[in-house]
């Protein structure tokens, strides 16, 4: 996507809080989560980072292990899962651990607070 097509994308769910400066963007949506994207001197997108650090119930962990299948990169004290795309662009997300009594599905706990970044490293 182009800059001004995120902008618009923001724009259009209801972003607050836009910010702009220079290479990046970061908004808060109407959900609560926040958005933050940097691009390269060319346009071009080099990293975007959604976090739901204020949100529970958002399970962005197991919908991009629907959509993209399972990960096993496991850290010590939260679990980051990542996926490489083809094009060299990776996509991580930071969960934490599931514990008993919390919901949970592999480990994850499905109510915690979730973070995912896209990054192309490809971008200069």
């Amino acid at each position: 996507m182009s800059r001004s097509e995120i902008e618009a994308a923001i724009d259009q769910s209801g972003g607050s809080g836009v910010e702009r400066d220079g290479d990046l963007i970061r908004a808060e949506l109407n959900d609560g989560r926040k958005v933050s994207v940097q691009f390269a001197p060319g346009g071009r997108i080099r990293k975007i980072v959604i976090d739901s650090f204020k949100l529970p119930d958002h399970d962005f962990y197991h919908r991009l292990q629907r959509r993209f299948g399972l990960t096993s990169h496991q850290g010590f004290s939260h679990w980051t899962g990542c996926w490489k795309g083809a094009d060299g662009a990776t996509l991580e997300i930071e969960a934490h651990m599931g514990v008993p009594g919390q919901p949970r599905v592999g480990y994850i706990d499905a109510a915690a607070p979730q973070q995912v970044r896209l990054i192309d490293a490809a971008v200069k």
